[in-house]
């Protein structure tokens, strides 16, 4: 699969499965490949109220194989300086890398 039809299939995921509003797309790159961070607002899970969420994307291709990662981060408490901390660099950090014939 291209990388815009994994996308859109995640956009459609999040808008229909979840039922996320409020999505914003932004397109960047991990580890130099394509990817999309999205903040989107949940739907009341359980107890919990609408919360804003981040996920983030990323798509590697091989010759016959497309692989793709998905990584969401979200809180109750979203503007927690400790959340938003550790949100940011586990999203800012996480690395996609080649898979491994070893």
């Amino acid at each position: 699969a291209e990388p815009q039809e994994v996308f859109a299939a995640q956009h459609d995921a999040l808008k229909t499965a979840v039922g996320a509003t409020d999505i914003k797309i932004t397109e960047t790159t991990l580890c130099e490949l394509p990817a999309e961070t999205i903040d989107y607002t949940t739907p009341p899970i359980g107890v919990l109220p609408p919360h804003p969420a981040r996920v983030l994307t990323a798509v590697l291709g091989t010759e016959d194989t497309t692989y793709a990662m998905t990584m969401t981060v979200q809180s109750a408490d979203a503007d927690n300086p400790t959340y938003k901390r550790d949100a940011e660099t586990i999203l800012t950090g996480f690395q996609m890398l080649p898979p491994s014939h070893a």
